[in-house]
């Protein structure tokens, strides 16, 4: 990988003088000049020559591996790197972290952490592989391993951003958000303007339902990249919907609406928005959009029964409300539906009663308490 482009050529001048004594040397000094000039391919081609009349040549093995790395054909340099420990066991230290990473790069984690491991009990202050390790457990699904690697490596070094966004991503993982978003907050510190860390911190607060302070990430972001502006009104506009400002969502949505007329999603959160903002009519025409293309589109039949309920309209709510019970019987948010509506045509104690029942069944779902209140 081009990561390891600068580490790389510090140590070329050495490997150039010292290494790959066997192969012919006109050939290997072609090479080694188009490296230099960062002529990746072409320089492979000759690699590639010169390793089929020398297949066993570990100094060559390992040369031609780090050129496939710079030139980012990882799953090719981790290939090479394991022939070396086949052709040349004693070899085996001089390549153990580079296989590591360009494991991790072939997007073979698991095996990179196997290597990562075995190098780390060698060299156990190696913070550059303790953070492969972390890398390598979090690409594999190992979150908890992971987590404790980048915990490591912060230990050690407290301003290791890396290792902090680490933590804070396995924590997001885990669904911590509370502590995920402390890391986030020291990482913004420092990086006030990264507009790919104002998203993902937004994105973080939004789930933990902070949708005020995800808004307002959100909008800093935009400042800081305008470019960006077209992918982020819709999470905006959303976060502005449920954090209470209506008004400005409906024009987000609108705007992003204008350029994708199609995207169900956001006539959706238009018509949430509108009836948020006390437009319940008009969130109906956008609810009824979308079900003129997409009839079986819950969230759309959920907004228009809503909204029908609001306006009075309970045997039309009742309606759309039981056509969803028909396809999904077992669907709550509509026998809560019908049940509020129930409860809005006076028939409170049967309401109470559909209501307490679900309730019992499906404890987390903390809107129907409220409901029943």
């Amino acid at each position: 990988m081009r990561r390891a482009l600068v580490a790389g050529f510090v140590v070329w001048a050495v490997v150039a003088t010292g290494l790959v004594q066997a192969a012919p040397a006109a050939p290997l000094r072609r090479a080694r000049a188009l490296v230099e000039q960062r002529h990746y391919g072409p320089a492979l081609a000759i690699y590639r020559a010169l390793l089929k009349r020398a297949p066993g040549d570990a100094d060559l093995l390992i040369e031609t591996a780090r050129v496939y790395g710079w030139n980012d054909e990882n799953a090719q340099a981790a290939k090479l790197y394991e022939r070396v420990l086949r052709v040349a066991p004693a070899r085996r230290r001089d390549v153990l972290r580079s296989l590591a990473w360009q494991l991790l790069w072939a997007k073979r984690p698991a095996r990179a952490a196997e290597f990562f491991d075995e190098y780390l009990r060698a060299h156990p202050r190696a913070l550059q592989a303790r953070l492969g390790l972390a890398e390598a457990r979090a690409a594999s699904g190992r979150t908890s391993a992971a987590l404790q690697a980048y915990r490591a490596v912060l230990a050690r070094e407290p301003g290791n951003a890396r290792a902090r966004l680490g933590v804070a991503r396995m924590l997001v993982r885990e669904r911590r958000y509370v502590p995920a978003l402390a890391e986030y907050r020291k990482l913004l510190a420092v990086r006030p303007d990264d507009a790919d860390l104002l998203v993902e911190v937004a994105r973080v607060s939004g789930w933990n339902n902070r949708n005020a302070r995800s808004a307002a990430l959100y909008e800093r972001a935009i400042r800081v990249a305008p470019q960006r502006r077209g992918a982020l009104i819709l999470p905006l506009a959303w976060q502005l919907t449920w954090s209470g400002n209506a008004e400005r969502a409906i024009a987000l949505f609108r705007e992003y609406l204008a350029s994708h007329p199609r995207d169900v999603r956001a006539r959706v959160g238009l018509g949430d928005a509108l009836a948020d903002a006390g437009r319940p009519g008009q969130a109906l025409i956008q609810y009824r959009a979308v079900l003129a293309h997409r009839p079986n589109r819950r969230n759309a039949q959920y907004g228009a029964a809503r909204v029908l309920g609001w306006m009075g309209r309970y045997g039309a709510a009742e309606r759309v409300y039981r056509e969803v019970l028909r396809r999904h019987p077992g669907d709550v948010a509509a026998q809560a539906g019908l049940a509020r509506l129930e409860n809005w045509g006076g028939r409170n104690r049967a309401a109470a009663r559909t209501l307490s029942a679900l309730l019992r069944a499906h404890a987390g779902r903390t809107g129907l308490r409220h409901d029943l209140a």
